[in-house]
Formats: structure tokens, sequence, C-alpha cells
């Protein structure tokens, strides 16, 4: 039986050699970091590919306010981040014209109610009209066949089902309501991220959309369908609380309706080349300089505190052949703005 000095002296043993192999593990560990540090700075990482050359700048809409604005730094640490010196640049994949696009369009659009042909406006958009009844919106349709692009109008600013809410779906049946609309057009494209699918109430006012205060003051529903990641960073749109791809649901007799949608999309290729990109700093430089697109803002003041900067995909509403990063800059007044992220020398003037 084994003494108790002696399971002193193994105990002692043990907790000798342990520490003795955890710091010879930590010694080690510290040397590999050393090692590799060494070695960036000897054979630093190759430079960005910048394989598609100069690229166009970026083509924001007009800004949301043309005041003077002041801005300051109000972030959790109290001070700008540190992005990677480059990030990835898309492609984005142009449409081909089909022979039988005119056909598909017309299979596509009757799935929801619009028959025949349609009526040419111009090569790629036909224009259908659906039938009026009482109990349903008179609604029109403009169809690009070769992209997939399309808008539907009505007269729901004033129709009594929409005014007075009948039927009309909450958030979560309003998302319902929009994707089985586009799922029978075929307008669900691989790349959206459904889970993002995001809702907003409005009111009609003086024959015009509002934001709701409530669900009980709400006469529309606006569903706003995102496309995914690219790589790490998110996608974003010129508005930020929407994107290109918005459906507006309204009451109805019988069911809620379909009361609007303005779907465009742009397919990305996986075809990306990498750039480099300013700092945060940099970019904070440009804010205050004026150099960026002023998303959204309340106009109640002119002192902007900024309490969020993150890097982003811009897609606009107008085609574009490459998709670029943003920084995007948030703070109080519902304040965003973007500011391109490449550097200068790689955007053409």
């Amino acid at each position: 039986m084994a003494t108790l000095s002696k399971v002193t002296s193994l105990t002692r043993n043990f907790i000798k050699w342990a520490g003795i192999g955890l710091g010879a593990l930590l010694i080690v560990l510290l040397l590999y970091k050393i090692a590799i540090f060494i070695k960036e700075q000897i054979t630093p990482p190759p430079s960005p590919t910048v394989s598609f050359g100069e690229l166009p700048a970026i083509e924001f809409p007009q800004g949301q306010t043309a005041k003077n604005l002041s801005y300051s730094i109000d972030t959790v640490t109290g001070a700008l981040p540190t992005f990677s010196d480059r990030a990835n640049v898309y492609k984005t994949i142009p449409f081909i014209p089909d022979l039988l696009a005119l056909d598909n369009a017309s299979t596509k659009v009757s799935n929801n109610g619009f028959e025949g042909q349609g009526t040419p406006i111009s090569e790629n958009l036909y224009q259908w009209v659906s039938k009026k009844t009482d109990s349903n919106l008179q609604k029109k349709i403009v169809y690009d066949i070769f992209s997939g692009d399309f808008n539907l109008s009505s007269n729901f600013l004033e129709d009594s089902n929409v005014l007075s809410g009948n039927n009309l779906p909450n958030e979560t049946a309003g998302i319902n309501s929009a994707q089985s609309f586009l799922s029978n057009m075929s307008s669900i494209p691989e790349d959206i991220n459904l889970e993002k699918t995001q809702a907003a109430l409005y009111s009609i006012k003086n024959g015009d959309l509002v934001p709701a205060l409530s669900l009980s003051s709400t006469q529309v529903v606006r569903i706003s369908f995102s496309q995914k990641d690219l790589g790490d960073f998110p996608v974003v749109y010129p508005e930020p609380s929407s994107s290109t791809m918005n459906v507006f649901v309204g009451g109805g007799s019988n069911s809620p309706q379909i009361a609007k949608i303005d779907f465009f999309h742009q397919n990305i290729a996986s075809q990306s080349a990498t750039y480099p990109i300013i700092s945060a700093s940099d970019a904070f430089a440009k804010l205050k300089d004026g150099d960026a697109y002023i998303a959204s803002f309340d106009r109640s003041g002119e002192k902007i505190s900024i309490n969020k900067v993150t890097l982003a995909y811009f897609i606009s509403d107008k085609p574009q052949s490459y998709v670029m990063p943003v920084v995007i800059f948030k703070g109080n007044k519902g304040f965003t703005a973007y500011v391109s992220a490449i550097k200068d020398v790689w955007v053409q003037k």
C-alpha cells in the first residue's frame, strides 16, 4: 500500500512534469508565431490580382440630403475597425437574347392571371394587362423577356378593399403571398436568401405610401427579398431597408392581393478578382469630404454620431458590370452612408 509520503511525492512529480510540458507547449506556440511573423515580413502575401483592370465607378443614386453634416465616431470600441487590405470584385452575368423568350415570358405571367402574348413596348419589354373584376385590382405588368425583370402596377392606392384593409395579411402571411406570386413567375433566383426576407408596414396618405406606426394602421405590406452574402460580406441596395426586389401586398375582398412589384435582379458570376481597398479611416475622410452616398437620414440635425462601420457589396437598381465593395457608415438620426471601397487608382475617372 502506498504511503502518504509516496503519494505526495508522485503528485509533486506529476505537477512538475505537467508544468514543464505546458511550458514547452507554450514556447513552441510562441516560436511558431514568431516564425510566421518573420516569414510574412520576408515574403509578404501576393499582391491583389486586379484581373479586371480599371473598374467603372459605382453609380450611386442621388443622396437624400445636401446638408453640410459633421461626423464623430461613437463605435463600441471608440475607434474605426481594421479591414483587410483587399476584397473580391465580382463580375455580373449579362443576359443573352433567346428566340423563345417571349413564349416563356407569356407562360410565366399567365400563371398569375395575365393572358395573351402581350403588347411590345421595345425589343425586350412587353406589357400585359389583367382583366378588371369587382373583387380584384386591375393590374399591368411590364416584363423584360430577356432578363426576367419586371414591374407590376395597379390602382391599389384608390382601391376600397386596400384602403379599408380587408383581409390584410400580417408580415408572415404577406411574405408567403409574395413568395407564391414570384414562384408562379419562376422569379425566385437561386442566390436569394429567403431567410433575409423583410416585411415593412405602410399606410396610404394623400395618395402615397408612408411608413405605418402599427399593424392596426397598416394598409400595405412591403416584402423585400435579398441576395445571399458574397463571401463574408452582405449585399446592400440603394435603400438600406429594402432591396431591388420588392413586392407590395394589400387587402382584398376575399384574400390578400399583390398590389405592386418592382423586381430587378442581377446575376453574379463566380468569377472574381481581388483589388486593394481603402482603410476605414480613409473611407471616413471621404465621408467627411462629401464623397459618399447618403442612403438614409431623417434630416433632424447636422451632427452625426457614427456607431457602426462595416464592409458590404453594393448592387444598384441599374445594370452594372461588376459588384464592388463599399464601406457602410451607420449612425444616429437614421443615418446610413456608402463609400466606394476600391482604391481610386483602380477606378476609372
